[in-house]
């Protein structure tokens, strides 16, 4: 096999692209989407909808330019909500669209399954690098293991959980594109060299805000568990339910300082 020809090794992440977000913002507004766009700095990302209702229903609503996309008040301060889609690739895509709407940083909560049996569901985990284990990043980010979220954006937020007493782990978490096939093997990896979590969109979305030059973070509420025999599921426990109401707090409170 010839490696040169592989997609994810072929070419660089500095080449040119042929046409960029802000093409596909300007196409959209002569369709009329966006016409109303309310410029807002910020942006919390979500990709379950439950979060997005926890969401619209927390904050007073200023705008709505889409079904998935809110903007809300706090204060004299605007901040815009977005319901965006599993997956590294589609979200990604979905950031790259807020990026060249003026949207200058974010905060990406949304859930996980634990790899470590002291970290059960409810409790909140911050990612400080994440497993590229997808293939969204390589076309933003030369290979490598990791990529990171915005370092002083998140001891930001981690100074918010400490003040608002929000107990919380911080490491590692894995990104894969393919929920099943988190193999054992991988599991046991990646456990073992003290990974926290498995999700779907972390290191896309840490790659591509860095290429963009925005902060981006990642907070995130256990949901599931893959540290026995079988998988446990609990995305309906009361448990992940009030994990949630403490990420959109914390979350909200990031980006309105």
């Amino acid at each position: 096999m010839i490696t040169s020809t592989i997609p994810l090794t072929f070419g660089r992440p500095s080449d040119p692209a042929f046409f960029d977000p802000k093409d596909w913002v300007q196409y959209a507004k002569s369709l009329g989407k966006f016409k109303k766009w309310t410029p807002v700095d910020s942006c919390i990302l979500t990709f379950n909808y439950d979060w997005f209702k926890l969401l619209k229903s927390t904050l007073k609503l200023d705008s709505k330019h889409d079904r998935h996309i809110h903007v809300f008040k706090i204060g004299s301060k605007k901040i815009a909500g977005h319901f965006v889609s599993v997956g590294g690739s589609k979200s990604g895509v979905e950031l790259e669209v807020l990026i060249a709407l003026g949207v200058k940083k974010f905060v990406a909560i949304g859930s996980a399954g634990s790899l470590q049996k002291h970290i059960i569901t409810g409790d909140i985990c911050l990612p400080t690098q994440a497993i590229r284990d997808e293939g969204t990043s390589y076309h933003y980010q030369a290979p490598s293991k990791y990529s990171h979220p915005h370092k002083s954006m998140l001891q930001k937020l981690e100074k918010i959980l400490q003040r608002k007493k929000f107990p919380y782990f911080s490491g590692s978490t894995w990104t894969t594109d393919a929920p099943y096939r988190e193999t054992i093997r991988k599991i046991e990896t990646y456990r073992t060299e003290g990974c926290l979590t498995v999700e779907m969109e972390a290191a896309s979305l840490f790659a591509i805000s860095k290429f963009r030059k925005v902060p981006l973070i990642s907070i995130l509420g256990i949901s599931d568990e893959l540290t026995s025999n079988h998988w446990q599921p609990f995305f309906h426990h009361k448990k992940h339910h009030q994990a949630k109401e403490k990420l959109i707090e914390a979350a909200i409170e990031t980006l309105s300082i």
